[in-house]
């Protein structure tokens, strides 16, 4: 089991009690024998279900997605739906040659998202080296959906197509509807995460 694994349960315990310790004291007073999950109040599922989605870029990233929540029961439906957190992370894969990126799912999640700002994964197609053409249309396609959008963060996982984003995002970081845009991070690969450049 992985070191992550193993802190994560932890890791949640602290943020439940220094966030919603008067939720969890009442809990613990009412629950004298072991209950479903879903009995627990709708903000401690709604803490789980954000460290679920954490926002840490990893070969699983796919799996990171309110969706799978939903699948579970009609609560979590319900709990999901209604959490504009959860939807506020955007993954996208740029630079398939033969097909544009689907500007529709890119839509629902930023709608779903309301105002929660925006924290944007970019994963690039680095095996594709002919695809540079490919990554700048889609770069301006999703430049286009989320350029009127409060964000977080920016992250691209690759290196190889760095010009094709510089020259469209750069000019962002003034823009006045952004609350904040403390760094901008470069990632090698999924796997590598200490190359950072600051804007």
């Amino acid at each position: 089991m992985c070191s992550k694994a193993r802190s994560t349960p932890q890791r949640l315990v602290r943020i439940l009690q220094m966030t919603h310790l008067p939720i969890l004291t009442h809990c613990s007073s009412q629950m004298s024998t072991p209950k479903s999950v879903n009995g627990l109040p709708a903000e401690v599922l709604g803490l789980v279900f954000l460290e679920f989605l954490e926002e840490e870029v990893d070969q699983e990233w796919r799996r990171q997605h309110p969706g799978r929540l939903i699948c579970v029961c009609r609560l979590w439906k319900e709990l999901v739906e209604g959490n504009s957190e959860l939807w506020s992370r955007i993954d996208v894969t740029l630079g398939n040659i033969d097909i544009p990126m689907e500007a529709q799912p890119i839509r629902n999640k930023i709608r779903k998202a309301k105002r929660s700002p925006l924290a944007l994964y970019i994963h690039c197609r680095d095996w594709v080296f002919s695809a540079s053409a490919a990554v700048t249309r889609d770069v301006l396609t999703l430049y286009g959906l989320i350029k009127d959008h409060r964000w977080r963060t920016l992250s691209i996982l690759n290196l190889i197509y760095l010009e094709s984003f510089e020259a469209i995002f750069r000019h962002m970081v003034d823009q006045p509807q952004m609350c904040r845009f403390p760094y901008f991070r470069i990632h090698e690969s999924i796997y590598m995460f200490d190359s950072v450049m600051t804007w």
